[in-house]
């Protein structure tokens, strides 16, 4: 598949009819300026029309890098190991002629500059811009292409669907990969909604990025509002410390679109049912085997909308023998419940999207409900154990597991909790059948990030407790001494050495510091709040202007969180040790 470098051109509005029409088009376009100017996303820069490109390298190997506009200022922003020694400069006929530093440049001359640092001077279409240009380190590079060389159609829907094709460079830009793409698609939630947007990517073979298991999907996370760009990576960093059984692994990358960056990404794997992922059953796979139609191609059952006690899904004729599993579930928010064609919510209103299978049958939805309900109706019980079998919670569903999620979550006081991007995992009977919490997914908003505002604000601080507080599955399980006895000598004896030695307190010789993350970063995280200029933005929490002072925050409110915890658990921690040795 041939990459498209040259990018579609923007629509345009159209030539008003008359002048009413004229000015009624005027006062539109102003309003709608005046409300963007209020928001982050106002403040992106644009790609220059008719384009202008720097390009290094031959064939696959060439990297090309579109020119991008920020009021008065451009940037090119170039990937690590660009040849910045044999750089060409590249552009449509209309501009006639490119000047820079007072040289005139036709397309596809060398651009020689004495130095890259410092601020240059460009003309083009009878204007003068200030021209910067940055160049990444430590980080790898991923150029991707869509097969209409736009991003329009995806970024207005984020199920829309487009063909493409990758070319993966290492930070020194020697290339990795050149492949084609069965699809780019945006994805997530409120994520998707801003900006910089999040997307997903699937080949149409298996296969191994950067020494990761080999798959097909893989998920491209935007981190556009965590101004450190690390909150994910240090939760994936915790899940696999404290030994989760289908643990994330990531890679930051500079994300090239159509040859217009795009910004620091973080490269992962997709959370779904697979052999290199979560390796269960595939009861998805099973039925498609069964059924002569495509499976989304039959009728629908089920309300659509958020109703306790119901399920939704399809009138699939065809069920494997064995239908207890694997289901892969996600809590979601009541509100988002009808954006998907399969669910339940159970009798107490907590509501789930079944990810996997990916349309459901009626017998696969009564099985899958009764069996959540079960779990449930132990977790709410004084004693733990569902009133209909008598079999405790812990009987039902893996205990570290639901310490490992609860831990996770209220250590770093994730907003999202006990409202969306909880997983869990029903294997098959054969294969154990315990529900199996995780993985975790899904911490851009955590460790005082962010809050709905001031009235709220209770969740940015580093004290209180929020994972064991309100309603839900969590703050009920909280309630049992077996569970919570397990969630201290977790803490203790797995996740506080990694976090004391992730902050600097007691450097370990193993864990990558929050001061030698920052550095890895810190080139990349120059262009991108370059690109996305939110440091300064009028977010609900205020973490630093700068990308040193997000750092810093971060560092000091997880110290603080340690403290505050080690106040309220450690004495419950020396009393389960005293009884151990006791016994």
């Amino acid at each position: 598949m041939k990459n498209r470098a040259i990018p579609v051109p923007p629509a345009g509005f159209g030539r008003p009819r008359n002048r009413r029409a004229a000015r009624t088009a005027a006062l539109f376009l102003l309003l709608l300026c005046c409300l963007l100017l209020k928001t982050p996303a106002a403040q992106a820069a644009k790609t220059v029309y008719p384009p202008i490109w720097l390009e290094c390298g031959e064939g696959d190997a060439a990297q090309r890098v579109i020119l991008w506009e920020y009021g008065s200022n451009v940037t090119f922003f170039l990937p690590a190991g660009f040849d910045t020694e044999h750089m060409r400069l590249l552009y449509y006929s209309p501009i006639n002629a490119v000047t820079v530093d007072g040289k005139d440049y036709q397309s596809g001359d060398p651009l020689a500059l004495s130095s890259l640092a410092g601020e240059h001077k460009i003309k083009y279409r009878r204007a003068s811009f200030s021209l910067r240009v940055m160049v990444s380190e430590n980080l790898p590079a991923m150029f991707l292409t869509t097969e209409s060389g736009s991003l329009q159609k995806i970024n207005a829907n984020k199920h829309y669907k487009e063909s493409g094709a990758i070319r993966l460079f290492d930070e020194n830009g020697a290339l990795l990969l050149s492949d084609g793409l069965e699809h780019v698609k945006g994805r997530g939630n409120s994520s998707f909604l801003q900006p910089k947007r999040p997307y997903q990517i699937k080949f149409s073979t298996r296969t191994s990025l950067f020494g990761m298991p080999k798959a097909k999907k893989w998920v491209l996370l935007a981190n556009h509002k965590d101004e450190s760009l690390i909150r994910n990576s240090i939760l994936f960093e915790s899940a696999r410390r404290l030994k989760e059984k289908y643990p994330n692994d990531d890679q930051y990358i500079d994300l090239y679109i159509n040859c217009q960056y795009m910004g620091t990404y973080e490269l992962c794997q997709k959370v779904e049912i697979d052999e290199n992922r979560i390796s269960v059953f595939d009861l998805q796979e099973a039925t498609e085997a069964l059924n002569d139609l495509p499976l989304d191609s039959y009728k629908r059952f089920g309300s659509s909308q958020y109703k306790k006690g119901t399920a939704k899904g399809f009138k699939i004729p065809n069920d494997p023998e064995d239908i207890t599993g694997g289901y892969l579930l996600d809590l979601e928010k009541p509100f988002h419940y009808p954006e998907n064609p399969n669910g339940l919510v159970t009798k107490r209103g907590i509501s789930f999207i079944v990810k996997s299978p990916e349309y459901m049958s009626e017998k696969q939805a009564a099985y899958i409900s009764a069996a959540v309900q079960r779990l449930e109706d132990a977790i709410y019980a004084k004693d733990g154990r569902d009133p209909e079998t008598g079999r405790h919670f812990t009987e039902l569903a893996d205990l570290d597991s639901m310490v490992r999620e609860y831990l996770l979550e209220e250590v770093f006081k994730n907003y999202d909790v006990n409202k969306s991007s909880q997983f869990i995992v029903k294997p098959s009977d054969a294969e154990g059948g315990k529900f199996y919490f995780g993985p975790t997914w899904d911490f851009d908003l955590s460790m005082g990030m962010w809050c709905d505002g001031p009235k709220n604000n209770t969740i940015v601080s580093p004290k209180r407790l929020l994972a064991a507080s309100g309603s839900g599955w969590l703050p009920s399980l909280c309630k049992h001494q077996v569970f919570m006895e397990r969630v201290y000598s977790m803490y203790y004896e797995e996740l506080l050495p990694y976090l004391r030695a992730l902050t600097g307190l007691e450097p370990d010789g193993e864990t990558v510091t929050l001061s030698e993350r920052e550095d890895t970063l810190k080139a990349s995280a120059a262009m991108n709040f370059t690109r996305w200029p939110v440091l300064a933005a009028p977010w609900p929490v205020q973490t630093g202007t700068t990308f040193d002072e997000n750092y810093t925050y971060l560092n000091n409110w997880l110290v603080k969180r340690m403290d505050y915890l080690d106040s309220i658990w450690k004495s419950k921690y020396d009393a389960l040790n005293a009884k151990r040795e006791g016994t």
